[in-house]
């Protein structure tokens, strides 16, 4: 994550706000504040720097202003969420807090999305360069849906050594990023001598290409725990005399400073399609240097389960022949995104009567269905599937199926084709 400290770091007055409100409100605020966020599917937004603007014109086109709506938004919550922080460090009840570090995992959501929502506002400025001719049809596999759960990272032996004997605090958390979205995985630490640690909630992207890429990033916070931290805890809340977000000039003149995310980047890796396969999948590590450690703070491999599934509708009706038991009999067939449904009549369809016949696509393993040859199949405009007659039996039968003209096989091969090709295209195995 790039460091845009040049325009990230700004000041606000704050003389006006009273620290014992804070003490006495603290969690009540930051719990709500928390609850209204803390969620993986909402989409957050960001603080603009000064050389994009804050405001529309005329001009303006629909897409930039929201943008920049978004962007003006996120930027009063880097405020609050900063603004929190820096009253928490003030009191020992709150330092070490779980709120904090709930705190800090907004704090490094809300800093990756400003920056994503600078690139957009910075892309919709520019003219897009290349366009697709009108002429170009091609079939496409149709968007799927992603959802990432069983989450576990293993970490290295030195982390439970820093916890037992040094008191020292360590706080994970995942971040995903994908067609412009960032989801966040809830924030876990070590228990006990467990090797890893599990994140519980599922992430999950809707409606992207098959040629998906998540970039995946974890972050590590570490807090180091006085050795007097079980009575500071049950300490009255009165605040420590440690004024360092503040300016120098005193407290009279309390400047509020934007701070940066304590969570620091600390492995990373490039999950694709193929990735949907493998048990164990192996972290790209940063450097010790880049948050300060003696010692790695993660593994160098995690573990996940992926579950790919199509997204799209579709429903196709008409007459078909159908080659059953050496004979043709016609049918009215119902094609689904799953499934291909032969009905006597129409009227069995409006009266919701099971079909006569039912064929799931999903488990047909021609990658493609072409018309059947005059050798093969003497009937014109007819065509050949691999079905399953039982879900449960892994042999295939080839069943023919002749429409009344070529115009209508072409539609019934082209539709059946699609859906063969959104379903083997985002198949788990």
């Amino acid at each position: 994550m790039q460091n845009h400290s040049e325009d990230f770091f700004y000041e606000s007055d704050t003389s006006d706000i009273s620290s014992t409100d804070v003490t006495d409100n603290y969690y009540s605020s930051l719990n709500s504040t928390l609850a209204s966020l803390d969620y993986p599917d909402i989409e957050f937004t960001m603080q603009i720097p000064s050389n994009i603007g804050t405001s529309t014109s005329s001009s303006t086109s629909p897409a930039l202003a929201t943008l920049i709506d978004k962007a003006l938004c996120h930027q009063s919550i880097i405020t609050q969420v900063s603004q929190a922080l820096n009253y928490a460090e003030q009191f020992l009840v709150f330092k070490h807090s779980l709120e904090v570090v709930e705190a800090e995992k907004v704090l490094l959501i809300q800093t990756m999305l400003r920056a994503e929502t600078i690139k957009q506002i910075q892309q919709e400025k520019e003219p897009s360069l290349h366009q697709i001719p009108d002429f170009v049809i091609k079939r496409e596999p149709c968007k799927g849906q992603v959802q990432i759960h069983h989450i576990n990272l293993f970490l290295p032996p030195e982390i439970m050594v820093a916890e037992e004997i040094d008191q020292q605090a360590h706080y994970y958390v995942m971040i995903f990023k994908c067609n412009n979205q960032i989801l966040a995985t809830d924030i876990a630490k070590p228990h006990g001598t467990s090797s890893a640690i599990k994140f519980e909630r599922c992430i999950c992207f809707k409606r992207v290409q098959h040629d998906y890429i998540i970039e995946t990033e974890i972050y590590h916070c570490k807090f180091v725990l006085p050795a007097n931290h079980e009575q500071m805890l049950k300490s009255d809340r009165k605040p420590i005399e440690d004024f360092r977000y503040l300016q120098n000039n005193g407290p009279q003149e309390k400047k509020l400073i934007v701070r940066e995310p304590r969570f620091k980047k600390v492995g990373s890796l490039m999950l694709t399609k193929s990735d949907a396969r493998k048990d164990h999948l192996q972290l790209n590590l940063e450097p010790r240097t880049s948050y300060q450690s003696e010692y790695d703070v993660i593994g160098p491999f995690m573990s996940l389960e992926t579950q790919l599934n199509p997204v799209f509708k579709h429903e196709f009706k008409g007459f078909l022949n159908l080659f059953l038991k050496d004979i043709w009999i016609r049918r009215y067939c119902v094609l689904t995104s799953s499934l291909l449904n032969a009905y006597a009549l129409p009227a069995d369809v409006f009266e919701k009567n099971p079909p006569k016949e039912s064929f799931d696509l999903r488990i047909v393993k021609d990658s493609e269905i072409k018309s059947a040859k005059k050798g093969v199949c003497a009937r014109a405009y007819s065509f050949g599937i691999n079905v399953r007659m039982n879900k449960d039996d892994p042999q295939t039968t080839k069943l023919f199926f002749s429409a009344d003209n070529n115009d209508e096989k072409n539609v019934w091969l082209s539709r059946i084709n699609q859906i063969l090709l959104n379903h083997q295209t985002w198949s788990n195995t």
